[in-house]
């Protein structure tokens, strides 16, 4: 999907296959809002994760309670609401590593300031994506390779390198009593006021500023869930506020005792590392704790067959494909543990299937199922799997007897909707040489016989030279692949 592009577009990009690199909406998904931003400093201020632990005290469980009876063990509620499509958490980056930072940047006159805030400064641009486009544009369509990658929010992983290494930077220069105490101080009260009143505003005054809705939040709707998440999402975006300005207040009254000399550098160097740790350590329990490790069976027992498995795996057939549409076919790899799969998932997608997928069997296009040789289909029903055989499945291979020649890529995947492709093959004018004038006659049977996923092995007989359309994606020789 990142190479180079294959469809026109008409008028502007809508797919990846009509840029060079990743079309712009694609990359720029998941983008960080600025309350995503200041999450760094309050970890719960646009609801955390989409999978966020509660109490059972909390207005979800017990509404929860009402609707089911009883809570299951480690309820969990989608309490993020801001603007990414999903998160499994905050880019949090500690209270107290922020107020050094900042401290520190009020404080310290060594250029090593500049490259801490400059640094931080691109990453956090770079990480709002598409929310702060006219920047982010000047990447996407100048920087070499930019447009290849995406969810600009990972971005914020590498801001936490610069933001704790000059945090740490700061503690040395305190410590090397090279200091007006005077302006010391001020700056002290000065990041006091820019943490703290960060802090206080979303603790006293982020209720009524904003709304605590999602788009997700229809689905629950029915249900009367959604009034228990904005309830919730409230509860946290306070308390954490309130957790926050805790720490912040703690760390300014070390470095006030360090300046006026009630405590040594090395009281303040512990305390500071016993709070980051502790600070961190418990915003991380939230995503990922003991509960996260499980036995290795219960894995296994992820992959155990279901009945409907057992069932196709019957067929003495073992070449067929499957379609499992009772889970989503295009981002769980799952059913390829048991089958041979349409679906599937990997972020670096082929662009040509991936074309396919989106034109045809994300709309489960009958026609090109049959092509992929989708012998059996997979659904949900009442809570249990069930499949369908599918008799117009097309094999893995099959002669045809009459070749169409299209002029580009875009008639190419257009024709293969209109066409018969069980009797007529699509081929691009840029092999016209390769077949000429070729009049094929479909006298003749293959089969694949032997498969490995880096070997396959047809038979076939003909009693005259034939055409055969392969139901398999080619990639190139170039990359390796031979016929």
């Amino acid at each position: 999907m990142r190479g180079k592009p294959i469809l026109k577009p008409e008028g502007e990009a809508k797919s990846s296959s009509e840029t060079n690199g990743l079309e712009w909406n694609y990359a720029m998904n998941w983008s960080n809002g600025t309350l995503d931003l200041v999450s760094t400093l309050i970890p719960g201020v646009a609801g955390g994760g989409n999978s966020e632990a509660v109490s059972k005290d909390s207005e979800f469980a017990k509404k929860y309670r009402q609707l089911a009876g009883s809570l299951p063990p480690g309820l969990k509620a989608p309490l993020y609401w801001g603007v990414l499509p999903s998160t499994s958490g905050p880019p949090y980056m500690g209270a107290m590593i922020l107020f050094l930072f900042i401290f520190g940047l009020l404080t310290i006159r060594s250029r090593y300031k500049w490259w801490a805030l400059i640094s931080v400064a691109l990453l956090f641009l770079l990480s709002l994506g598409k929310n702060f486009e006219f920047f982010n544009r000047l990447f996407y369509d100048y920087f070499p390779l930019y447009n290849k990658f995406r969810t600009p929010n990972s971005i914020m992983g590498i801001a936490g390198i610069p933001l704790v290494f000059f945090a740490i930077y700061t503690l040395k220069h305190l410590l090397s009593d090279k200091f007006n105490t005077k302006i010391l101080l001020r700056n002290l009260w000065i990041t006091l006021g820019i943490t703290g009143g960060i802090s206080l505003f979303f603790a006293i005054l982020g209720p009524s500023f904003f709304d605590f809705t999602s788009a997700g939040d229809q689905a629950y709707a029915q249900y009367g869930l959604d009034k228990a998440f904005e309830a919730d999402r409230e509860s946290l975006m306070t308390s954490d506020s309130l957790r926050t300005l805790f720490i912040v207040l703690l760390g300014t009254g070390l470095v006030w005792a360090f300046i006026k000399n009630k405590i040594q550098g090395k009281i303040l160097v512990i305390a500071v590392g016993v709070i980051v740790f502790f600070d961190v350590l418990t915003v991380d329990l939230r995503y990922v704790n003991h509960k996260s490790f499980v036995a290795q069976k219960n894995i296994e027992n992820a992959f155990s067959q279901r009945e409907v498995d057992k069932q196709i795996l019957a067929d003495p057939d073992p070449y067929y494909r499957v379609f499992d549409l009772s889970v989503d076919p295009f981002n769980s790899a799952m059913p390829a543990y048991w089958h041979k799969n349409i679906g599937g998932y990997h972020a670096a997608k082929l662009q040509r299937y991936q074309d396919i997928i989106d034109r045809y069997i994300s709309k489960s296009d009958m026609k090109i199922l049959d092509m992929l040789n989708t012998k059996y289909i997979i659904q949900k029903k009442e809570n249990a799997e069930v499949f369908s055989n599918n008799p117009n499945a097309m094999g893995n291979a099959w002669f045809v007897d009459s070749l169409k020649i299209v002029d580009n890529a875009n008639q190419e995947i257009d024709e293969i909707g209109k066409t018969n492709v069980r009797t007529t093959a699509i081929i691009n004018k840029q092999f016209n040489d390769y077949v000429k004038s070729f009049d094929p006659l479909p006298l003749g049977d293959i089969s694949l016989s032997s498969y490995a996923p880096d070997r396959l092995e047809y038979k076939y007989k003909s009693s005259e030279e034939g055409f055969i359309v392969f139901s398999d994606i080619w990639y190139g020789e170039k990359n390796g692949w031979k016929a």
